[in-house]
């Protein structure tokens, strides 16, 4: 049924839904080689000795897995797409994302990524990301390039290990204002009606959208707590 309504989402909104994955068990993960490498990045949670940081591969496989599948479509469709975007299945959007074509007409808009501009950590926001053709190829093989002990890329978190991995492919790094992707680490806490949190820790922002409240005003005992 799942499937059917996201097919049907899409649908609605001019799109073609290309792959649809739902599975009751992780993505399997090889063991992390033993050289100091690893250890060094994402060391805030190491993937050799955290499940954080090899939840952060997770992800990355995932989203390398259904860009596999869009390559495959493109294939079949003998055209290439102009642009990718992540996003997180967490994401609840209160406005629509900047346009486009106003990306697109940027210089070197293949080789360019865009993240917002707050809640960097550091590096880029790695909530939801937007991608010029060749820069997708290159973000979106994060999972794979992870493996490649070169170059070092040293990082304390996720964020910095993305900005480095991109910049040593020399990807442009851009930033949007936060109402250019408007969407943003959320929690539904009542269905009837609908209710919905937002994770402030998360939120560029000093307030909530409107009708909608803080997840840590409503539930203090999440306070602290990383989403990821």
């Amino acid at each position: 049924q799942i499937k059917s309504y996201l097919y049907t989402q899409v649908e609605s909104a001019g799109a073609c839904l290309v792959c649809s994955v739902i599975s009751t068990s992780s993505e399997t993960l090889p063991k992390i080689p033993a050289d100091p490498v690893y250890r060094w990045r994402m060391h805030q949670y190491p993937a050799s000795q955290s499940s954080l940081g090899r939840n952060v591969l997770r992800v990355w496989k995932a989203r390398e897995s259904l860009w596999m599948a869009a390559k495959h479509n493109e294939e079949r469709q003998c055209r290439n797409y102009s642009m990718g975007i992540w996003t997180r299945d967490d994401t609840f959007w209160v406005g629509n994302i900047v346009g486009p074509a106003k990306l697109l007409g940027s210089a070197n808009a293949s080789l360019t990524a865009w993240s917002k501009n707050c809640k960097q950590w550091k590096g880029m926001n790695d909530k939801s990301v937007m991608l010029g053709r060749k820069a997708a190829d290159v973000m979106l093989s994060a999972y794979s390039n992870f493996w490649n002990p070169h170059p070092e890329l040293r990082s304390k978190n996720a964020e910095i290990y993305l900005d480095l991995y991109a910049r040593s492919q020399q990807l442009k790094m851009m930033y949007l204002k936060p109402g250019d992707l408007s969407g943003s680490d959320a929690l539904i806490y009542e269905t009837k009606p609908p209710s919905v949190c937002f994770l402030q820790m998360y939120w560029c922002g000093k307030s909530p959208p409107p009708n909608t409240t803080f997840c840590e005003w409503k539930f203090p005992s999440i306070r602290g707590v990383n989403g990821r």
